[in-house]
């Protein structure tokens, strides 16, 4: 039953063996569902990491039934004191290699306990569902009309999928994307403000909405909105880590000077005046009073 505001703390004791037996939890869990909503099937991690698998380790998943059921628990337990032995070394990047390999090998002992074999597992990932049903519709609007026209429309239909444009000039598209909600008027802000904002500034500016007509030329402002994309729209994760290293080195060196002795500022003080030649220019004429 939904509570609103409700509150609940979760206490957990986590360890190597309860992480990679969480991560078998989760390969049934999403054979479970892509079984119950095929329309899921190509968000799962099962199906999108297929696509990308090394030779290698598809054949690893080949030969994975018989592998483990005789010689699991031996794996199992190699394996942890071989991460044991590598963290007490401090050998830091072999341990996550062998705990992303653990992980990613315990995640398919989930899913090979629910689908058997690797036949299971290509039938499974080509029944996913591949072309749109009837029942996602996709709309088309015109910003052009106005905002709360265009709220209202989306409030009316409830499309999976929709086509923006402005004018004349195509604003962009949202696909539809399964398992989620369909779309509303509250959603047509953020995907204006958001994820198609570049696009939405530089139909206005082909449109003569941004500046008056025969004022600039709506080409060359289009074209300067999209070099400077960067400049507005959600930040990149490589920029919003820069902007905090570069706000933390900022702290640190502030945080310094202020711990440094009034006698060591003294003296650096010092020194810099005596590096410091003043020019003295003398004059011959008397001051006139």
């Amino acid at each position: 039953r939904f509570v609103s505001a409700a509150v609940g703390d979760h206490y957990e004791t986590i360890n190597l063996r309860r992480t990679l037996e969480r991560a078998r939890q989760e390969g049934r869990a999403d054979v479970t569902i892509g079984q119950q909503y095929p329309e899921l099937r190509s968000t799962l991690p099962l199906v999108t990491s297929l696509k990308s698998m090394k030779l290698r380790y598809r054949a690893v998943l080949i030969i994975f039934p018989l592998l483990w059921s005789t010689f699991g628990n031996v794996l199992s337990n190699i394996s942890m004191r071989g991460l044991r032995g590598l963290e007490i070394l401090r050998l830091t990047c072999y341990w996550n290699q062998l705990y992303s390999f653990l992980h990613w090998y315990w995640y398919w002992w989930g899913v090979i306990e629910r689908l058997k074999n690797w036949r299971n597992i290509a039938v499974f990932v080509q029944e996913r569902k591949a072309e749109l049903s009837k029942d996602e519709l996709i709309v088309e609007i015109n910003l052009e009309e106005g905002l709360e026209q265009a709220k209202q429309f989306l409030d009316e239909k409830k499309p999976s999928g929709l086509k923006i444009g402005y004018g004349k000039h195509l604003v962009g598209f949202i696909a539809p994307q399964p398992g989620f909600e369909p779309l509303n008027g509250s959603h047509l802000y953020s995907i204006i403000t958001k994820t198609l904002a570049v696009s939405f500034l530089e139909a206005l500016a082909l449109e003569d909405v941004v500046a008056p007509p025969n004022i600039v030329d709506r080409q060359k402002l289009a074209d300067s909105i999209t070099a400077k994309a960067n400049w507005f729209g959600p930040p990149l994760l490589s920029q919003m880590w820069y902007e905090q290293y570069s706000q933390w080195n900022n702290l640190q060196n502030t945080k310094a000077k202020k711990m440094e002795s009034p006698h060591n500022r003294a003296d650096a003080l010092s020194t810099q005046s005596k590096k410091i030649n003043y020019p003295v220019v003398y004059s011959e004429k008397s001051h006139e009073k």
